[in-house]
């Protein structure tokens, strides 16, 4: 690794690359997201071909967003899915640099395309769209989140509860055990696995509320399914999800 590539890896880490792609770090920055125009097309959304549901992909990008056969016959606890694009390629290697490599520096980037998630996704999906009472999000084992120093649902929820005046409940759930990691579980594996492991504190006080949950990623639906079961049960009148990808 040469001086320079040493200086810029640095940079990256620490977020202080002044006017320079977020992303690559390498050429100037050009679009409101901070990204230059060669990164922005990476990170080009996902305007139609999945579920407004669940948000599974099983359409062609160009088609709008519309229920999936399976939300038909047997819909999940929430009630749509506002997500910013699917979980492959630039968009995925960032999240998993910043979730657990610790890059820092593309924190607001993701918080960004958090916001257009939101924004986009109420102006997509067929509505009307009631206004959210309460922002949640995915709570993280205590020993989960001693082991990465950080909860990157809350972070990314932070600007997203800002930008609309919308309280953000950052114990709004809780886990009431530690699951293994969803990767490599089948679908009814990955629902076993997260069955009863989110509760509600009391302090919460969802009964009524409409809540907006927010993750990074939503790969099958079953925590988010979990989640929001819990809290459904809590009393809460409606839960959306919105994250940052969808596998």
């Amino acid at each position: 690794m040469t001086m320079l590539q040493v200086v810029r890896a640095v940079a990256a880490q620490l977020g202080i690359a002044p006017g320079r792609c977020r992303h690559c770090l390498e050429r100037q920055a050009e679009t409101s997201l901070g990204l230059c125009n060669h990164c922005a097309g990476a990170f080009a959304p996902r305007t139609g071909g999945y579920c407004s549901r669940c948000g599974e992909v099983f359409a062609l990008a160009d088609e709008p967003p519309r229920l999936c056969s399976a939300c038909l016959h047997r819909p999940p606890p929430f009630s749509a899915t506002f997500l910013y694009g699917v979980y492959d390629g630039a968009l995925q290697e960032t999240i998993i640099q910043y979730k657990y490599h610790g890059r820092h520096s593309v924190e607001r980037l993701l918080q960004g395309l958090l916001l257009q998630a939101y924004a986009g996704g109420r102006t997509r999906l067929a509505g009307p769209w009631p206004a959210h009472d309460c922002v949640v999000p995915m709570p993280l084992h205590p020993g989960r989140l001693r082991e990465r120093g950080f909860n990157q649902s809350l972070e990314l929820a932070r600007p997203l509860a800002a930008a609309h005046r919308i309280p953000l409940l950052a114990q709004g759930l809780a886990r009431s055990r530690a699951t293994a990691p969803q990767a490599g579980f089948s679908r009814v594996q990955r629902q076993e696995n997260v069955r009863d492991a989110f509760t509600v504190p009391r302090s919460a006080l969802l009964a009524g509320q409409r809540v907006l949950l927010v993750d990074d990623v939503m790969t099958t639906g079953a925590t988010a399914a979990a989640a929001a079961w819990a809290c459904l049960q809590a009393g809460a009148a409606r839960v959306d999800c919105c994250v940052l990808a969808r596998a």
